[in-house]
Formats: structure tokens, C-alpha cells, sequence
């Protein structure tokens, strides 16, 4: 896809901490709140059940993404999975507290226990787990296995680097699902532009809660441009 390749600044090694939680908790509260990636779900579930899988890999996955409210529409509609979220730049805070809140789930992959307490242990999984290590989606570790997915994030790659992504999943023999709700368009760039206003107007109600959030979007307003 022929396109110019920007920076962005909360994926820059001199980015502060703060600023770049910022970001992907504001994705992550956008995409929650809007249930914008609910529609993918019908594909998911086909997807998944073509390739057999009942666990996935999320690749970028910031603060979650949208799975708090997508693994349980899954579920719904038929599918059980196990999802693990993992990034280059893992957020331990806000990965840990996904994973809290999704509360277990019950999976038919397990093999058969030798007691019932060791099949009740096994059986009661979290629904979104987390992998504390960072993880290069171009080159994901052997023992990362399961359907893999990317929110919102392919976008961030190089053309070189989202090749390798993709010739990685082949390699491995793993399916893959790229999701994005952005569209390169006039009329979107200029729905865009009150961006620091939105920022200001939703900080307040992103969870988990963060002095640092409160810092860069009042005190030294750089967030809200940063995520313009």
C-alpha cells in the first residue's frame, strides 16, 4: 500500500512513560466504549473455528484493546477462547487489570485430569491473560502459539516490517485477523482535528486511574496532541 510513513511519537524510545500510557489507554477506552471492533466478530468466529483455534494471540495490544467487550460477544456466539495480549512495549498495569476483568473462562482444549480438583484448576482459566515479555510481532517466540490478532496497530509498522508480520504467521503456521477502523480520508482527517478537546473532555473516566494521565492533559497538555 503505497503511503508516506510518519512517526508516531508515543512509539519513540524518548517518549515519556506517561505520554505513551496515555495513548494506548485513550485507544483502549475509544475502542471499548464504542464497541467499534464488535462488527469483526461474525469474521473472527469463522476464522476461528476454519483454523481450529480456541486461543489467540493479540499482537499490540497496548492497554487491551478491545477485548473486554469482544471475547465475551465471541463467547455469545459460540466460540470460546482464551486471549493472550502482548506488545513490543508491554503495559503490565493495564494488561494485569484485563486480565482481572474478564474474569475465567471454561475451555474444552484441556486434556483429561488425574482428579477433579486438577481438572477445576485447569478448566477455570482467565479469559485474557497477558505475556509479560516484550514480543516483536515480526519474529513471535515458538511458544506463543494460538490465531493471532492486531487492533488498531498494523498502521505502525513499516511496509518491510508488516511483510515480515505477515511471512512470520505463514511460517509458523498460524491464521492471522488485521483489524483497523481508520479510513485515509479528507472527511476523516478533519473529524480529527477536535481530537485535544475529546481528550480533555474523557480523561476523567479512563480507568485504571494514573496522576501522570491528569499531568499531560491539563497540567503540560501534551497528550491530547499527541494523540492528534
Amino acid at each position: 500500500m503505497k503511503r508516506r510513513h510518519w512517526i508516531e511519537i508515543g512509539d519513540e524510545p524518548w517518549c515519556p512513560r506517561g505520554i505513551r500510557q496515555g495513548v494506548t489507554d485513550f485507544c483502549r477506552f475509544v475502542e471499548q466504549a464504542s464497541g467499534v471492533y464488535n462488527a469483526v466478530a461474525p469474521k473472527l468466529v469463522e476464522a476461528l473455528q476454519r483454523t481450529a483455534s480456541h486461543r489467540v494471540l493479540d499482537l499490540g495490544s497496548g492497554a487491551g484493546g478491545p477485548w473486554l467487550k469482544l471475547q465475551p460477544l465471541l463467547r455469545k456466539m459460540g466460540q470460546d477462547v482464551t486471549v493472550c495480549l502482548s506488545d513490543h512495549n508491554p503495559d503490565l498495569e493495564a494488561m494485569k487489570r484485563a486480565s482481572r476483568l474478564s474474569g475465567p473462562v471454561i475451555t474444552g482444549e484441556t486434556p483429561v485430569p488425574q482428579s477433579d480438583a486438577e481438572q477445576a484448576g485447569r478448566l477455570a482459566q482467565q479469559a485474557i491473560t497477558f505475556h509479560a515479555e516484550p514480543v516483536d510481532a515480526t519474529q513471535v517466540p515458538s511458544e506463543l502459539t494460538g490465531f493471532r490478532t492486531m487492533f488498531s496497530a498494523f498502521h505502525h509498522l513499516r511496509p518491510e516490517q508488516a511483510r515480515a508480520l505477515l511471512a512470520d504467521a505463514v511460517a509458523k503456521r498460524e491464521g492471522i485477523g488485521v483489524f483497523d477502523c481508520a479510513v485515509r480520508s479528507p472527511l476523516m482527517l478533519l473529524g480529527m482535528l477536535p481530537m485535544p478537546l475529546r481528550v480533555q473532555i474523557a480523561t476523567p473516566f479512563i480507568r485504571p486511574f494514573r496522576w501522570s494521565r491528569l499531568f499531560w492533559t491539563y497540567l503540560a497538555p501534551a497528550l491530547p496532541f499527541v494523540l492528534l
